[in-house]
């Protein structure tokens, strides 16, 4: 599953299987609550369009104009900060995005998704693992996600993979599981789950 695949990028559960059809999330999009940011960071179709398509260079400076916005009054629909880990999440070179997510945990350093993307980063990484886990172990915990963040389908998956990486395979397997117990279209969590099993001899 690649950056683009995983973040929800209002049409995938940021870490996860397709939540809704492109039509249905851009327009979701398209009507924020809170008119002032989306005049601020542009149109939001095309909003969309520089998270899933554009390059690093172009997203850097989409994300400046998005984080000014995090964590004021006027993103009570939550946005700028969606905008803004979205743009983290398609960024290809990890250094940078973890430059950004450290911006974006500046400003707003209560949110989950921050949280959450920072946690991914280190997974990808493959370091700070364990500080990946307990962000990760406390989001699927939320009783309730803000807009645009990742499943908790997403995050399960996610937590599998520092698992496997820590050699803590049952505990991955585990989680994959629940991953695609609680989205039966999460493709990547039943093909991990599945390759999982096999290597613990058909646990």
């Amino acid at each position: 599953m690649g950056a683009a695949d995983e973040h929800p990028q209002l049409v995938h559960s940021l870490d996860g299987a397709p939540a809704e059809d492109r039509e249905a999330a851009v327009a979701r999009l398209a009507q924020p609550r809170a008119q002032g940011v989306r005049a601020a960071v542009g149109d939001p179709q095309g909003a969309y369009a520089k998270a899933v398509e554009a390059g690093d260079d172009e997203l850097s400076p989409f994300f400046s104009t998005a984080l000014p916005l995090v964590g004021t009054a006027g993103d009570t629909a939550g946005y700028a900060v969606g905008t803004a880990t979205s743009v983290v999440a398609n960024v290809e070179d990890l250094a940078l995005s973890e430059r950004l997510v450290a911006q974006l945990y500046a400003a707003q350093p209560d949110d989950p998704r921050v949280s959450y993307a920072g946690a991914r980063i280190w997974a990808l990484q493959g370091q700070e693992l364990d500080k990946a886990e307990p962000l990760l172990l406390a989001y699927v915990e939320l009783p309730e996600l803000p807009r645009f963040a990742p499943s908790h389908a997403g995050a399960h998956w996610r937590l599998g993979t520092v698992y496997e990486k820590q050699e803590r395979k049952s505990d991955a397997l585990a989680r994959y599981r629940a991953a695609a117990e609680m989205e039966p279209d999460f493709r990547q969590a039943h093909e991990d789950a599945e390759r999982l099993a096999k290597e613990l001899g058909g646990k």
